[in-house]
């Protein structure tokens, strides 16, 4: 189909229009070719024109340019178009620019970027994350995708890139080019710490300030062009970079046009003016200068010079530019400040000129340069000319002179502006070899003035090598696609601008000319133009190409300017001053002179390259000037062709990369903020190339769709559905394009795809369009019949119904109006009399009220007239008595002012004559003999004065203490008040004293009446009590008499320690007499060490303890268990138990004893069981002083009585049995020494014959040594025995009083009571005695629970009997409820009745249970302890237990001793199976096995451990052995052994090896282990940074490491949940808080990076999982694929593509499910693993969200559905997990409230609703959807403006109280953490039980204690 078919009626088109350009029509006829013209109507204003299709010739078609369909309006890429022409490309960039805010738009392979003149929140670091690594072919476009293009392309195809930035001045290339560079710092920048990156963006301040300056178009130009070339190594990261620079506008350092500023430097240095530290360079404000006051302009808006001096500052710092270079620098640019003020005068001549002697600012400058002053004003203002013979120096003109000022400022500035760029390239020059680069060029567009020089002239030759570089880069990419796709193509034309080139750069071409003309002596502008009109404008010159005369052209008017035919536009060039750009010229005799600066800074940029280094002997100080040795001037190559040169070294590194286009666009040249100009928008599109771009697309094949996409697009025009086959769906698309499109040169068929030329999508869409209408028409047509008929038959029926209830109606209301009618006239009657009546009466009454009121106003009125009367007359008799008064008083004031007058006079005569005797002589000798007097009068006074002053002093050193006193008296007259206060407080209080007495004087009256009553019963009872006294007097004697005799015994007994001390003395003479015979005992030293051994043997027996604890811990415990014991002594009632106490401290005991029993430790024992009596004594004797203190004062209680006679009773028989029980015990010790002693001295008198002295004396020590120890061990138990026998009879006869029973121990107990006290036997029997002892324990503790058991079972009887009646009585109202209830309700009741039966039982039966697991928890705990206790006494060895023994007895055989454990649990269940017969044995036992082994909810497995109570949870090991056991615990320890051990098994055995450092009090050994543990964990994270196990692994570790360090500190907060075995195990001796906050860090180390590591495995498969995964199957293609960018991309990331079809929502929940997996095989806290995985889901829901706004297809209503689906699933996940409660699915809200807004609705009545469901998002971010929100269909109306805009109206109003920057955030910050709190998780396992597995290989280095 060709074009010409499509201009048919209700066609739009584009008219041209002169200020507009463009005007939107439509056509209201068809188009024939016979016509003329065409009736359009323009849509704007409604107005019908004829379009004169003959008369509009090129640039306007002949026939009006079509529009595209709104559906194809603001597509991303301009090439998307179907009718691609310059009209459109306006429109749409103006509807993406004004509409949506969207400043970037793709053009093919170029970027169009619009200046918003407005910063935009689309800049920051999460909008870079967003694009980093993503597909760019499906982002919006921006300066980041097109940088990330550039990146990936280096990255995979190793080939040099380059961002070719350009655009006309205020476009805002400068900031695109910072961005772009900014990207590559982000994404390229190396994992190790460097500052390469920094340095690349600190270079943008310096050049900024530098090279950039304010002009009427833009505040920050740049005046140079630049290419920084950022270089990357093999790993792509930035290694360093370089910088060239092009054609700097050295003119605007002398000249600024108005409106206009110098370079930034100058106005930020005038800024520090007023600082000390730049005091030397003598500056000022900016407006002091002519070199920058020339614009007018000091000032910027919004712009602080003072700060941006602070950034360029920093960035001098941070490229390693030094303090002293800088203030060269800053004196070099202030000097040229000063030159510029230099005044410079012309002689009358005007033949020569010169500098005023008064001009300071030469003396500045030459002072800042440190020059020679006279020189320089000699050189200003004169030159040298060198002739053949000799050299002249000749002066300048003013002209002349002020010429070569300005050139010497613009070399000057010059030659630091390359310096500065030259230190900035030797800062960022990479160290290392450079793998590939990319470039970034920030280059001038092409400009056009009024009045066109030099340098637009240079600006436009570059624009026209890079236009001419892009055409054939266009094209190229062009016929790639077309022979990758294999289709037949022709070629296609393009501008080609090699003549242009070829006119300026080729042979005598216009630069060729220029050059030649700057050579000539006496060249001109005028000579070179009429060259050029001589070259250039003949008709064929062989030289210059055959283009030449197309070309260059000659003005009409002007003999001094050429026009050159630019491919932008045509430019008119003035020829005044290209001469002198050209040359550049500087004096060189002015350069000399700063050449031999002193700084050497100065004197080394302004010496050339090529000269040779040259000696310091320039005078500066001779008059005369040297001689000569150079020419004139510098003889340099030409500005033209070192641009020419550096211009074509660019072309060649541009076409050795790949380029990439930017091109900048300056909407309007007011600088506002979003407003686009139609004409300077399109004059900019002209040149910078985009519409050749759409020129190129549109030639060839625009439009592109894949098979699929065709397909499922327009697969509703197929006319039968036989022709559809998906399979292939190739052949199915050719069919239908044959049935449609006739012409088959408007397409090809590619291998993938099918090509289409300019208008054909637009045709296929009308096609779509009308078949989708037709078919709606249909649908309506049926519909609409359909609805008409039921319409009708509606309202017919409600016709007839309406008729009826009408006529009905009307006859009833006939019948109501009569009878209304009827009852009117009645009520009318009568009302109308009453109303005449009530009438009557109201006139009447008025009259008389006004009659009333009348009189009375006329009575008033003569009142107030007589009062009046009387006022004014009292009035006129004050105001005349007040005249006559004021009369008065002036006549009496005259008379005293005469009287005052005269007296005046008289006293001024009086005063004249005293004044006259006063100077008299006579006068003054009288005046002097009083003055006499008076003096010596007054001495004597002084005196006296003196006297009394002395007196006064000593007097106030007698007040001094009276003071004191003062003082002392007021505070206690403060205190006599406050006692006053006090007092009469007191009083009050007395006051109610006394009432309170009254009442309590009543009561007391009924209180002696009780009395009375009591005193009869308290005689009677004191006379009981007086009898039982003299009973226990008795008593008392007989004790008394008993204790006199057990003295007397106790004193024999001394008699023999002391005789046994004596023969000790006697030993040890002997010992000293076998001294002498030490030699002799050398021979048989062997022989005697084996008999002495066999002796001790025989005759010691010491038991060995189990545990192995340091001496000085067991004394630190004993004595703090001692104290603990005293404090309990003294809070402990009198009712509780000594015996249990006792127990416990015995079990405990065993705890504290060393292998080898040393001193301490047994004495400190003893001093413990002495302590425990002396405390029971006391606590008797308090009891008993307290009880006879209550007995004596209340003699009426009798109870008390009897307590108190019990004590008294206990107390005696208590030292009884004592004082019995010690005298035996020392009868038996004083035998067994004497037997001891016998021995001794049998084994000494052998060893005496057989052995030497030598090794006597050391037998002898040890001997006596062992001695001591014995003694004390006997010591020790026979306190021990005596102690247990006496608590044993005290607990009998105290359970005997107690119970009232005799029975509680039976006949065999008595007797081995009473055995205890007759034992007569050695040492060796207390084995057997503590044996007896325990097993008596037992015996009670036996008799306790069967007690209990028979109180257990009445209580059971009890509760059974009333139960059952209970139940009676239940069941009886249950029946007569039933008699009375329905039947539908009796089955619910009834089962209502059973559960609540069920569930009161289960209560009932719940609570026993907990009762009776708890006193079996007690029992147990103390059968443990006898159990313990019988173990370390060897029964087996020396007893066997007797068969006759009770029934937990039994239970204690040899391996129960063994096992304490297992024989407690065996007891308890014979116990349990007779407690408790009714209930289920196996919920009973696991109740009991749950409770005894305090399990609680941590997620650890328990541990089967051995030998669990032989172990103290300690691991011994060496400082020498440190780095092995690190480097087998941390470095060796791979995770897949790690899953096999317990979770944190390395945490235990590091926590076990401090608990040893903190035994052993050795601070250093801590230190060292935690740190070396803490740096082999970071090395080995820095290898295994991308192992998630290893992070996991360690991370889990330190938290469980933490965990047991708060544990086990000892804090009372932490130890809530610990056993008392785990509280054992805290830590004694060191505080490791701080160690805690390292390890803390380190797990949060580790936490980031876990999420760091999961999030980069997922970050490719979110956008394709959550977004691009069509799990629904609802998505619509829309024609947006398209444009040679999109077909560069698909091209190369067709791999990616697949890989992303292949990826589904299940990608991503499998890798969660595996991550889920790995946590939680490493036993992570679930409080961690909830934050972990809020923490991704925020990236995942941040990810998803950032990709859905920045990609306009995806705004749409069937992607919502879609993303609403997905999130769905994802919070299925989440529950599923169980990880509710971890806030992951909170993280989703911006995501689903995204999906939510894209499925409203959107009209304006559904504004509030929109606002109302988006709490989560930002005003910008609803926004960016509203604007992007794309139709699935034409019949879906677009989003407009307006609703947009109240949207936000409606939000701000909303959300006004929120900050302005938080609303205005478009992306997500997917690099946010949240917070990190590790929780308190205590361990349940005993660091006892802990085994340590062959598999870590740790044993040679660590022992368990």
């Amino acid at each position: 189909m060709s074009n010409l078919e499509l201009y048919t009626k209700d066609a739009r088109v584009w008219i041209p229009d002169a200020d507009r350009v463009w005007k939107a029509g439509r056509l209201l006829e068809n188009y024939e070719p016979t016509t003329t013209n065409l009736k359009v109507l323009i849509e704007d204003d409604q107005v019908e024109i004829n379009y004169d299709i003959q008369s509009n010739q090129v640039p306007n078609p002949k026939l009006p340019p079509l529009r595209n369909p709104d559906i194809l309006i603001g597509q991303n890429d301009l090439t998307a178009l179907s009718y691609l022409n310059e009209p459109e490309v306006l429109y749409n960039l103006e509807v993406r620019f004004l509409t949506s805010n969207q400043i970037y738009t793709y053009c093919g392979i170029v970027l169009v970027a619009i200046n918003p003149y407005e910063s935009l929140p689309i800049y920051g670091n999460e909008t870079i994350q967003a694009y980093n690594g993503r597909d760019v072919q499906n982002m919006d476009p921006h300066i980041f995708s097109v940088s990330e293009s550039a990146f990936q392309k280096m990255i995979q195809f190793d080939q040099n890139q380059s961002i070719i930035v350009s655009g006309e001045s205020g476009a805002g290339k400068t900031v695109s080019a910072k961005y772009a560079m900014r990207y590559f710092a982000n994404v390229g920048g190396s994992s190790e710490e460097t500052q390469v990156e920094k340095k690349v963006l600190a270079s943008n301040p310096i050049m900024e300030a530098f090279g950039n300056a304010k002009t009427t178009r833009n505040d920050n130009s740049s005046r140079f062009g630049k290419f920084i070339q950022i270089d990357f190594n093999r790993s792509h990261h930035i290694v360093g970079g370089s910088m060239k620079t092009y054609l700097l506008e050295k003119s605007r350092v002398v000249f600024q046009a108005p409106q206009e500023r110098n370079y930034h430097i100058f106005y930020q240095l005038c800024s520090q003016s007023d600082k000390k530290e730049y005091e030397y360079l003598r500056l000022g404000p900016a407006s002091k200068f002519v070199y920058t006051n020339q614009g007018e302009a000091e000032k910027i808006d919004n712009v602080d010079d003072n700060h941006v001096f602070k950034d360029t500052l920093d960035a001098f710092k941070l490229l390693e530019i030094s303090k002293k270079d800088q203030l060269v620098i800053f004196s070099l640019i202030s000097a040229i400040l000063h030159l510029g003020n230099v005044r410079i005068s012309g002689e009358k001549s005007n033949e020569a000129s010169f500098v005023a002697k008064n001009d300071q600012s030469i003396s500045i400058m030459c002072d800042l340069l440190k020059i020679d002053e006279n020189h320089m004003r000699a050189w200003l203002c004169n030159k040298r000319i060198k002739t053949v013979n000799e050299v002249v120096n000749t002066p300048l003109t003013l002209s002349q002179a002020l010429f070569s000022r300005d050139a010497l400022a613009k070399h000057m500035y010059s030659q630091l502006f390359n310096w500065v760029v030259s230190q900035i390239n030797k800062c960022l020059k990479s160290p290392v070899k450079t793998h590939s680069f990319i470039g970034v060029l920030d280059i001038y567009g092409f400009e056009t003035f009024q009045i066109n020089s030099f340098e637009q002239f240079c600006i436009n030759y570059a624009n026209e090598k890079l236009q001419q570089q892009f055409c054939q880069h266009v094209f190229k990419l062009e016929q790639e696609e077309y022979v990758r796709e294999q289709i037949k193509w022709s070629f296609i034309e393009f501008y080609d601008n090699q003549p242009c080139i070829e006119l300026i750069e080729g042979k005598i071409g216009i630069l060729d000319l220029l050059d030649e003309e700057c050579k000539m002596p006496k060249g001109s502008d005028l000579t070179w133009c009429n060259k050029l009109y001589d070259k250039h404008l003949k008709p064929a010159s062989t030289t210059t190409g055959t283009g030449s005369k197309n070309h260059f052209s000659k003005p009409r008017m002007s003999q001094k300017s050429f026009i050159i035919h630019h491919f932008a536009e045509n430019v008119e060039y003035q020829v005044d001053g290209f001469l002198e750009k050209n040359r550049d010229t500087v004096l060189e005799e002015q350069l000399k002179v700063l050449k031999y600066s002193e700084i050497e800074f100065i004197s080394e940029i302004f010496c050339e390259e090529s000269d040779e280094s040259k000696p310091k002997g320039y005078e500066v100080k001779r008059n005369t000037m040297p001689a000569p040795t150079k020419t004139q001037m510098i003889r340099k190559k030409t500005v033209g062709s070192q641009f020419r040169e550096s211009l074509n070294n660019l072309m060649t590194a541009l076409n050795s990369t790949t380029p990439h286009y930017v091109r900048c666009i300056k909407p309007n040249d007011l600088k506002a903020p979003f407003k686009f100009e139609a004409k300077r928008a399109v004059e900019q599109l002209r040149a910078c190339g985009v519409l050749e771009t759409v020129r190129i697309s549109a030639a060839g094949y625009p439009s592109r769709w894949t098979y699929q996409e065709f397909f499922q697009r327009y697969r509703m025009l197929f006319k039968t559905l036989s022709s559809i086959n998906r399979s292939n769906l190739k052949e199915t698309c050719e069919n239908i394009l044959i049935s449609l499109i006739k012409d088959e040169t408007k397409y090809q068929f590619g291998k993938s795809k099918i090509f289409f030329q300019a208008g054909q999508v637009a045709y296929l869409e009308k096609l779509r369009s009308d078949k989708l209408k037709s078919a709606g028409i249909m649908i309506q047509k049926h519909i609409r019949g359909w609805l008409a008929r039921s319409k009708f038959n509606k309202i017919k029926k409600s016709c007839l119904l309406i008729q009826c209830q009408s006529r009905g109606l009307l006859a009833r209301r006939l019948l109501k109006h009569k009878k209304e009618t009827r009852a009117a006239i009645t009520i009318q009657s009568n009302w109308r009399a009453y109303m005449a009546r009530k009438k009557y009466l109201k006139i009447k009454m008025d009259c008389v009220k006004l009659q009333s009121l009348c009189r009375g106003y006329l009575a008033r009125k003569n009142r107030q007239l007589m009062i009046l009367n009387v006022k004014a007359t009292l009035i006129q008799a004050h105001v005349r008595g007040w005249l006559a008064r004021i009369r008065y008083k002036k006549v009496k004031r005259g008379i005293t002012l005469l009287q005052a007058h005269f007296r005046r006079r008289k006293a001024r005569q009086l005063f004249k004559t005293l004044k006259i005797e006063a100077r008299s002589v006579e006068h003054q000798k009288q005046l002097n003999k009083g003055l006499e007097n008076k003096i010596i009068s007054l001495q004597q006074q002084i005196e006296k004065i003196n006297k009394e002053r002395d007196l006064l002093n000593q007097k106030v050193i007698e007040l001094e203490p009276l003071k004191s006193q003062i003082i002392t008296l007021k505070q206690t007259s403060s205190q006599a008040k406050e006692s006053n206060i006090k007092l009469n407080e007191l009083n009050e209080e007395l006051s109610q004293l006394k009432e309170n007495y009254n009442k309590v004087k009543i009561e007391r009256d009924d209180l002696i009446k009780e009395k009375n009553k009591l005193e009869k019963m308290n005689r009677e009872s004191t006379s009981k009590s007086n009898q039982e006294i003299s009973l226990l007097k008795s008593k008392l004697e007989e004790s008394e008499t008993k204790i006199v005799s057990l003295q007397v015994r106790i004193d024999q007994m001394k008699s023999q320690l002391i005789e046994l001390e004596n023969e000790r003395a006697n030993h040890q003479k002997l010992i000293n007499e076998y001294s002498k015979l030490e030699q002799r005992f050398e021979k048989v030293k062997s022989d005697l060490l084996r008999l002495s051994n066999k002796n001790l043997n025989s005759t010691i027996s010491l038991s060995s303890s189990t545990t192995s604890i340091p001496p000085h811990q067991h004394n630190l415990e004993l004595e703090s268990l001692i104290e603990e014991l005293e404090q309990d002594s003294k809070t402990r009632s009198t009712t509780s138990s000594l015996a249990q106490d006792v127990a416990n401290f015995e079990a405990n005991k065993l705890l504290y004893m060393t292998p080898n029993g040393s001193e301490m430790d047994l004495r400190l024992i003893s001093k413990l069981q002495r302590r425990i009596a002396s405390l029971e004594l006391e606590r008797k004797e308090s009891n008993f002083s307290r009880a006879s203190k209550t007995l004596s004062l209340e003699n009426d209680d009798d109870q008390q009585q009897q307590q108190n006679k019990s004590f008294l009773i206990e107390k005696l028989q208590m030292e009884k049995d004592y004082e019995m029980i010690k005298s035996q015990e020392l009868e038996l010790e004083n035998q067994k020494l004497r037997e001891d002693l016998n021995r001794l001295r049998d084994l000494i008198a052998d060893n005496h014959q057989s052995s030497s002295t030598k090794t006597d004396t050391q037998i002898n020590k040890e001997m006596m040594g062992q001695f001591d120890v014995l003694n004390e061990e006997v010591q020790r138990r026979r306190d021990e025995c005596i102690h247990l026998k006496s608590l044993l009879i005290a607990k009998h006869r105290q359970q005997q009083r107690y119970n009232g029973e005799n029975n509680s121990l039976n006949d065999v107990d008595m007797d081995a009571l009473s055995d205890m006290s007759q034992i007569d036997t050695n040492g060796t029997n207390e084995f057997e005695i503590g044996y007896n002892t325990q097993k008596i324990l037992n015996r009670i503790l036996e008799n306790q629970i069967s007690d209990m058991k028979k109180s257990y079972d009445l209580d059971k009887a009890n509760f059974v009997r009333e139960i059952q009646n209970l139940n009676e009585e239940y069941e009886k109202q249950q029946d007569l409820l039933m008699q009375n209830m329905p039947p539908e309700h009796l089955i619910d009741a009834t089962f209502k009745n059973e559960i609540m039966k069920l569930t009161k039982q289960n209560l009932e039966l719940s609570e026993k249970c907990d009762q009776y697991s708890e006193e079996i928890k007690k029992y147990k705990k103390m059968l443990k302890v006898y159990i313990k206790r019988s173990k370390t006494i060897n029964l087996g060895d020396r007893f066997t237990l007797n068969s006759s023994s009770t029934v937990s007895m039994n239970g204690l055989n040899s391996t129960a001793i063994n096992d304490p454990d297992r024989s407690i649990n065996t007891i308890l269940n014979q116990t349990t199976n007779t407690l408790t017969p009714n209930y289920n044995n196996n919920n009973l036992a696991h109740k009991l096995n749950t409770n005894l082994n305090n399990s609680s909810t941590i997620y650890m497995p328990q541990i089967r451990s051995k030998h669990t109570g032989d172990y103290m949870g300690i691991l011994e090991w060496k400082v020498e052995d440190e780095p092995k056991i690190i480097s087998k615990l941390i470095d060796d320890l791979k995770p897949r052994l790690a899953l096999t051990f317990l979770p944190g098994l390395p945490a235990y055995i590091l926590f076990m090896c401090i608990r040893y450092a903190d035994m052993s009090n050795d601070d250093e050994k801590v230190r060292l282990l935690l740190n070396s543990s803490v740096q082999s964990v970071k090395r080995l994270i820095k290898k295994k940074q991308e192992d998630l196990d290893y992070l996991v692994l360690w991370m889990t570790n330190f938290c469980r490491l933490i965990h047991n360090l708060k544990q086990y500190s000892g804090d009372e907060m932490f130890q809530s949940q610990n056993t008392p075995k785990q509280n054992e195990h805290c830590l004694k001796n060191f505080d490791l808080t701080e160690y805690r906050g390292i390890f803390s860090d380190i797990s949060i180390w580790l936490f980031q990076g876990i999420i760091k590591d999961f999030e980069k495995k997922i970050n490719p498969i979110i956008v394709g999982a959550m977004l691009e995964h069509d799990a629904l199957s609802i998505n619509d293609i829309k024609p947006n694929k398209s444009g040679v960018l999109n077909q560069t991309i698909s091209s190369q990331s067709s791999n990616q593509q697949q890989q992303q079809s292949r990826i589904t929502l299940e990608t991503l929940t499998k890798k969660l499910n595996e991550f889920l997996n790995t946590l939680n095989s490493h036993g992570v806290d679930p409080e961690i693993v909830n934050q972990i995985f809020k923490q991704l889901f925020f990236f995942i829901g941040a990810t998803t969200f950032n990709n859905l706004i920045l990609r306009k297809e995806m705004c749409n209503w069937s992607k919502g559905i879609e993303l609403r689906y997905n999130t769905s699933l994802l919070e299925q996940w989440v529950r599923d997990s169980k990880l509710q409660d971890s806030g992951a699915c909170e993280m989703l809200d911006p995501v689903i409230q995204a999906s939510q807004l894209l499925q409203a609705r959107k009209s304006e009545t559904d504004i509030q609703t929109i606002c109302d469901m988006c709490p989560k998002l930002t005003i910008a971010q609803i926004q960016r959807i509203l604007f992007w929100y794309t139709p699935l269909e034409s019949f879906e109306e677009k989003l407009s403006r307006q609703f947009i805009d109240k949207v936000t109206d409606k939000l701000k109003e909303i959300r006004k109280m929120e900050q302005n920057s938080v609303q205005q955030v478009l992306v997500i910050d997917t690099q946010k953490q949240f917070p990190v709190c590790i929780p308190f998780n205590p361990s349940n396992i005993g660091l006892e039980t802990i085994e340590i597995p062959d598999a870590i290989g740790l044993a040679p280095y660590v022992k368990k204690i």
